[in-house]
């Protein structure tokens, strides 16, 4: 399941839509202002403090709370930005949900964003861990705490769906910044036949997921940069 995702994000990484590629992207989010050092807004920290408390089953089911709060609640990003945000924190190492924090407070207020983005993200979890390993023989075989967490994994199968759902959206339904996509318009079909594709061959054969990397790195750069 988790090479999926990698897939899918890969995807958006290297096959944009072609009709942004000779677009600014000063007019791809005309609800976002561009300046050359945006004031960083001083919820990212609670943002991201609450992002971290309301997601349980790792990064992926952190994609949309993240999509949530920041495209939805506060406009600090549009869809396609998540897009390129989960692609980026999918393909390069270190633990997903870190990762997304960091490009998320980095593309808008660089090194300063990004810091106040982890820490969020990190001092709730190292909080909790503590705690836990402190009281761990308590928490291991309280029947209250077995029963909650087995409460919470059909939640973590929901937001994972939910966010599959959501990056299908954002990657194969072409779109402008922060409008609304009806799933009745035509999907990109170059970007929707190398998913297909690959899928395929991720079924069939199980690559590795880095091969896969390297062919949709080399589909990206021929079908967009060539010949589309």
């Amino acid at each position: 399941m988790r090479k999926f995702f990698v897939i899918a994000a890969v995807i958006i990484a290297t096959l944009p839509h072609p009709a942004k590629c000779n677009a600014p992207s000063e007019i791809s989010n005309p609800q976002i202002p561009i300046s050359p050092n945006p004031q960083i807004p001083l919820e990212i920290f609670p943002v991201f403090v609450k992002i971290n408390l309301l997601t349980f089953g790792g990064g992926l089911a952190m994609i949309t709370v993240l999509e949530q709060e920041t495209v939805a609640n506060r406009e600090w990003l549009t869809h396609d930005e998540v897009g390129e945000v989960v692609a980026m924190a999918e393909i390069i190492p270190g633990p997903l949900a870190v990762n997304m924090a960091t490009f998320t407070g980095w593309k808008r207020w660089k090194f300063p964003g990004a810091a106040l983005a982890v820490s969020g993200l990190v001092v709730p979890s190292l909080v909790v861990m503590i705690t836990i390993a402190l009281f761990f023989a308590g928490f291991a075989k309280n029947r209250w705490v077995g029963a909650a967490l087995k409460g919470i994994r059909p939640a973590v199968i929901g937001l994972i769906s939910a966010a599959a759902f959501s990056l299908g959206v954002i990657f194969l339904f072409p779109k402008n910044g922060n409008e609304a996509v009806s799933l009745w318009q035509v999907p990109d079909l170059a970007t929707t036949g190398l998913f297909v594709v690959l899928m395929a061959v991720e079924w069939r054969f199980k690559p590795h997921p880095i091969a896969l990397i390297g062919v949709s790195v080399a589909a990206g750069m021929l079908l967009f940069g060539v010949l589309l």
